[in-house]
């Protein structure tokens, strides 16, 4: 059995710090793996350089995940925090960018085929999407 963690928003990967650092350590659980989505080109190239994000046990993906594939507009946030897809939110402007968007039941089903029996654990932070 194994733990798999899905973070999607990942914007600059602390809270898949946190989970892969320090609490499967404190645990002592060794067999996990580490899924993290961010749609925004900006956010998506931080959180890669960050050292969390390296290793055997993470994958990185510069995707959005929905309930449907396709394409949509991302609008960013002014002040760099809380891009999205809505271009009512308060703190977007009018600057934006095409993202993809997976459905996620057809992603982990062709890329996690044992997360039936396994521990699936999701941290959601899509700003309200």
């Amino acid at each position: 059995m194994r733990i798999n963690y899905f973070d999607l928003g990942l914007f600059h990967g602390t809270e898949m710090f946190l989970f892969r650092d320090s609490i499967m350590p404190k645990i002592g659980f060794t067999n996990f793996f580490v899924y993290g989505f961010e749609p925004c080109e900006d956010a998506f190239k931080v959180s890669s350089m960050a050292p969390w994000t390296k290793g055997d046990n993470v994958e990185l993906f510069n995707l959005a995940v929905g309930g449907e594939k396709g394409q949509r507009k991302i609008y960013h946030a002014e002040n760099g925090v809380g891009n999205s897809l809505y271009p009512s939110k308060n703190n977007v402007g009018d600057k934006f960018e095409v993202i993809e968007i997976i459905k996620f039941s057809e992603w982990v089903e062709e890329y996690v085929p044992g997360f039936r029996n396994d521990i699936n654990v999701m941290k959601i932070n899509i700003e309200g999407a």
